[in-house]
């Protein structure tokens, strides 16, 4: 089905039986089935129902994407894990999700100086985090 919400149920679903490749497959599905958020016009009110909706599809389009990168990260494929990490961060830059997310893919990898950048910038976009 074209139902990005109906893969991503099964993305975790798999995952958490540790079928990895069935839930990469899964969280793929999803990633390219949902909506790409769009900007509201030019002159639009940016608090109105246009500006929610495409905070919304990013939200979900992050999520997405960072499930993908934990599943990746699951499987041991690193590189994977940081490239998934890396659509969610361009997506929203704001996002202290996207940011651990990142964080956890390079520390998995060794690379603890960038994890420790990517961390350093989740707490700073969210402190409690």
């Amino acid at each position: 089905p074209d139902n990005p919400a109906l893969h991503r149920r099964l993305g975790k679903a798999l995952r958490g039986k540790r079928d990895y490749d069935g839930a990469i497959h899964e969280f793929s599905e999803a990633v390219r089935l949902d909506p790409r958020p769009v900007t509201p016009p030019p002159g639009s009110d940016p608090t109105g129902a246009a500006a929610q909706s495409k905070s919304e599809l990013t939200r979900v389009l992050v999520g997405d994407y960072v499930a993908l990168a934990d599943t990746l990260l699951a499987k041991g494929d690193f590189d994977g894990a940081i490239q998934q990490s890396r659509q969610a961060v361009d997506l929203d830059a704001g996002s202290a999700t996207a940011h651990q997310a990142l964080g956890r893919a390079f520390q998995y990898k060794g690379d603890t100086f960038e994890a420790a950048k990517e961390f350093r910038k989740a707490l700073t976009l969210k402190p409690d985090s």
